[in-house]
């Protein structure tokens, strides 16, 4: 009964929506979303090319900046924080690229060739572990503004990803991520960094802009948190770097992996990106994506992909100066595979997919070892997965309402000898997503609801990871093409008219809690992201999901994004770090505000 009266409910509101809005049944718009890049041709006002961290013409600053050790970000356009915990000494800083230059798709030695650099760290004892990453946009044009899109920013450590994001679509940015679970391949040694930043320089079509990165490890001396893995080994590493590509017509990555047999626990950090097609994948049919990774044939984890938005997704406008959640660094998904370790010792092939993939996916990822000096034997205690899935597809007055619930439960368990010692390890493992869609011709309403996570538990010790993201979407747009969108290419793109309207809600929270240190500790991480906008322009596609805006009318799009972070010692607050940023863009005339900065930060340490 309340399931029909939620469709009910959906279909009265898609009729008033509906009602409400201009339809012309002439119109045939383009019904995916699109990554839209800005030519200096609509920003013509904005004539510094950029070439150093500045302010640029209309920002203005009302608060403080983050000041904590290693991570001030003063002087940079945008920029985005991930440690909630920064400790409050001084960091050894290590660069590891210095002034590496994007590879540009225009250069005569095409493919490009990924910057690498070989750098000796330092060894000793560190709390923390950040990766600092600072990019510049410069202009290959002597006296036009540096201009382009969004792109993949990747840098890898011995073949294991250290960064996955994306860059900002335009000015220059900084990013902080925390990076101490790598902390025997970052620790000592010399070690091998490789940075791919595949980038377009082409200025018949305003894109004159090209990337320069500078990048540090920030070491900040203290003890090691005990949970910091003995190794990590890259996963799915088929051309040097832990980074491959599922499609279509391949669906899988798959690689053999030789595990140690002294390992007593074990967790996998994967990474996902969905582009073309998938880049908004939570907008399309279906919504729910599910990343799968099997051992042999089993399955032994189970997670789902992050809803990240790029600085020219939906309204590029809205993303300046602050952007989305984890933007510019995304956030590994952690999975406990401890229980399946007798599927995972020894020489194993590990596969990895992405379900209900529409064109492709980006996929990699890493497994963190925990490791015994004394001799390990495992006896499997037998698992349960369970999967559900229901869809719903409702035509109404015009529109169509569509609904998925998908949800993996599973509980492993397995008994471990240490030496003479005899444990059994327990894992419940959940997945859960809700999603909908309401859409006509113009408009569409997207929501999407997600959990997943882990608990882990043997003996008196336990280790628990809860994640969840909900992100809901109203977008209203006619776009009026003069030619063939789905044939589209750079050296033939097609011009349209677009009118846009868009609202954006998103937040994404993490709760990790263990009592590994000797008494529990609890990190808690909550960021949301509230923006809307609107726009009247003229495209340039130079590809069926991706457009140029070549004259604006008008612009009109504020962001307003919280981060709050705490670390609790059983109730008691140790650390708190929150953050509120206000951005906005406005056209005519062109102007870029961060409104309002404030940083909090609590430090109960001892």
């Amino acid at each position: 009964m309340r399931r029909i009266l939620i469709v009910i409910a959906l279909g009265l509101l898609l009729v008033a929506v509906l009602q409400a809005l201009p339809v012309s049944s002439s119109v045939q718009p383009d019904t995916r979303l699109r990554s839209l890049a800005v030519s200096p041709l609509s920003e013509r006002v904005v004539q510094q090319a950029y070439a150093v961290p500045i302010i640029p013409p209309g920002y203005s600053l009302y608060a403080g900046f983050d000041s904590r050790p290693g991570v001030n970000t003063q002087g940079f356009w945008s920029w985005q924080d991930y440690p909630g915990y920064v400790p409050s000494v001084q960091p050894v800083e290590v660069p590891i690229l210095v002034n590496a230059a994007s590879n540009n798709l225009s250069d005569p030695n095409y493919p490009p060739v990924p910057s690498t650099a070989v750098v000796s760290l330092p060894s000793g004892s560190f709390s923390k572990i950040l990766l600092r990453v600072n990019v510049t946009l410069q202009s290959a044009v002597p006296g036009r503004p540096g201009v382009n899109y969004d792109r993949a920013l990747w840098i890898f450590v011995d073949g294991i990803p250290l960064l996955i994001g994306t860059t900002a679509q335009r000015f220059n940015y900084t990013l902080v991520a925390d990076v101490t679970y790598l902390y025997p391949v970052l620790v000592g040694g010399s070690h091998n960094f490789t940075m791919i930043l595949n980038n377009w320089v082409i200025p018949s079509l305003g894109l004159t802009g090209y990337f320069v990165v500078n990048a540090s490890l920030l070491y900040y001396p203290g003890t090691p948190p005990p949970d910091v893995p003995d190794a990590v080994l890259p996963l799915w590493n088929t051309s040097g770097i832990a980074w491959v590509t599922l499609n279509t017509r391949q669906p899988v990555a798959w690689q053999v992996v030789n595990i140690p047999s002294n390992a007593v626990q074990a967790f996998l950090y994967l990474y996902a990106e969905g582009a073309s097609y998938d880049e908004f994948w939570w907008t399309n049919i279906p919504t729910d994506r599910f990343i799968m990774v099997y051992s042999d044939g089993r399955l032994v984890a189970v997670t789902q992909a992050f809803p990240y938005i790029y600085t020219g997704g939906v309204l590029p406008f809205l993303w300046r100066p602050v952007p989305a959640i984890d933007t510019y660094a995304f956030h590994p998904f952690v999975v406990d595979v401890t229980p399946y370790l007798p599927f995972l010792v020894g020489t194993h092939n590990l596969s990895i997919t992405v379900s209900n993939n529409m064109n492709y996916w980006l996929v990699g990822g890493s497994i963190a070892l925990k490791l015994s000096s004394q001799s390990v034997s495992y006896t499997f205690l037998g698992d349960n997965p369970v999967f559900s899935r229901v869809e719903n597809q409702l035509s109404v007055a015009g529109g169509v309402v569509y609904t998925v619930t998908s949800s993996y439960v599973n509980t492993a368990r397995l008994s471990i000898t240490v030496g003479g010692s005899t444990y059994t390890y327990i894992t419940d493992y959940y997945v859960y997503a809700s999603g909908s869609q309401a859409y006509s011709d113009v408009w569409w309403n997207t929501t999407l609801n997600q959990v997943w996570g882990f608990k882990s538990r043997w003996g008196t010790n336990f280790a628990a990871r809860t994640e969840s993201s909900s992100i809901r979407m109203n977008y209203y747009e006619i776009v009026v093409p003069q030619g063939d969108i789905s044939k589209a290419t750079v050296s033939s793109p097609v011009p349209a008219q677009d009118v846009m309207r868009v609202f954006v809600s998103h937040s994404y929270e993490s709760t990790y809690a263990t009592n590994l240190y000797g008494y529990p500790v609890t990190a808690y991480m909550k960021q949301s992201v509230s923006a809307y906008g609107g726009m009247v322009a003229n495209l340039l596609y130079v590809s069926p999901t991706g457009a140029i805006i070549t004259s604006i009318s008008s612009v009109s799009a504020k962001n307003t994004k919280s981060e709050y972070y705490d670390l609790k010692l059983g109730a008691s607050l140790l650390y708190r770090f929150n953050r509120l940023t206000v951005g906005s863009t406005t056209y005519p005339p062109l102007v870029y505000a961060l409104e309002r900065d404030v940083v909090g930060v609590v430090n109960n340490w001892w």
